[in-house]
């Protein structure tokens, strides 16, 4: 078992781990345990005045946080396995078990790292190929969450695969309902809506994967209050990966960006899901969620809508898209007491 030891902040380096959570004198978060440092969270925690931290003893190498730029070249690695994947289920009506495999293998490179991904995430824009894009992101979501419930090994490999695979359905919907770049009228709605179930029936073939990935592709659109599709299941109705998966769609959805709209913010995106959790997403997961992503955006570069540019310091449980920042003048500001807003996420000095 690891044990941990304090060091004072003049000794941090990059890469070391932190034990314990460390609160600012008023008791908010600035960085969540297991936190790998990098030289910007270590200036974070100078600009606290935190005097000292809990570092894990690591038996082996030290952690070290995955660059933007390396998890970009996986990210594109695993969007062009997943592409091919996708337009060979369109004319094939088939699947490969191996092209599966390997996309579960190579998410868990950039799933490891748990601090950084959602930063990364964020800065990954491309309107081209929405569904590709959107079902990576969702299955690299779905296993983060997985990690911070416990899922290990296959299981663990199984929630991603569901992931990436939960809009597959879609590759069997007619191209001008899919693409259709202006709002679709019922008849074609209650047609998009049938991509869980054309989902379910195309991993049949050739041989049908584990029920957990069959349950995230065909429950992802179950709701908790039983108004969701295809079947208007209820509660312990649906999948654990399912309500995984669910989240995890919600999140990417809303912080990708459409050729009709640009991204939301991911503090828009987390307010949102605050807002699900009670009677449409899983509480109990939802709480999980925005409890580890508001670890994950202290010291997040932003950008304002004044033009200025600031480093998330503190998030308020009640006010999620309105953190307090640190701008680059030095001065602090809380939107929640502000005019402005945030309006995109930008490269930090480590990436």
């Amino acid at each position: 078992m690891r044990g941990s030891r304090k060091y004072s902040l003049n000794d941090l380096k990059p890469g070391m781990v932190l034990a314990r959570t460390v609160f600012a004198d008023d008791g908010r978060n600035i960085i969540g345990k297991r936190t790998v440092l990098t030289k910007q969270k270590i200036s974070l925690l100078h600009s606290w005045d935190v005097s000292a931290v809990e570092i894990l003893d690591m038996n082996g190498p030290p952690g070290k946080e995955l660059s933007y730029p390396q998890f970009a070249n996986v990210h594109v690695a695993i969007l062009s396995t997943l592409t091919q994947t996708f337009i060979k289920a369109r004319l094939l009506k088939t699947l490969s078990a191996a092209e599966m495999d390997e996309l579960a293998q190579q998410a868990e490179k950039i799933v490891q790292d748990e601090t950084a991904v959602l930063g990364h995430l964020a800065m990954i824009h491309n309107t081209d190929d929405y569904i590709f894009k959107h079902s990576v992101n969702v299955g690299i979501i779905a296993g983060l969450i997985g990690k911070w419930i416990g899922y290990t090994g296959t299981k663990w490999k199984e929630l991603i695969l569901a992931g990436f695979l939960h809009d597959i359905g879609k590759t069997q919907i007619p191209l001008p309902i899919l693409n259709k770049p202006n709002k679709l009228s019922s008849c074609e709605w209650q047609v998009i809506k049938q991509h869980p179930v054309l989902g379910f029936e195309l991993l049949q073939s050739p041989a049908p994967p584990t029920e957990d990935v069959l349950s995230g592709v065909y429950q992802h659109h179950e709701r908790v209050d039983g108004r969701g599709y295809p079947r208007g299941l209820s509660g312990p109705q649906i999948s654990l990966v399912a309500k995984i998966i669910a989240i995890a769609d919600i999140y990417d959805a809303m912080t990708s960006d459409r050729s009709y709209r640009n991204a939301e913010t991911p503090f828009q995106a987390i307010e949102e899901i605050h807002r699900q959790m009670f009677g449409k997403l899983d509480p109990e997961l939802c709480n999980i969620f925005i409890s580890k992503a508001r670890e994950s955006f202290i010291g997040m570069e932003v950008r304002l809508s004044d033009g200025s540019e600031a480093t998330v310091m503190a998030i308020d449980q009640t006010t999620i898209a309105k953190p307090i920042l640190r701008k680059k003048t030095g001065c602090y500001t809380n939107l929640a007491q502000s005019n402005l807003t945030i309006i995109a996420v930008e490269p930090s000095e480590d990436h």
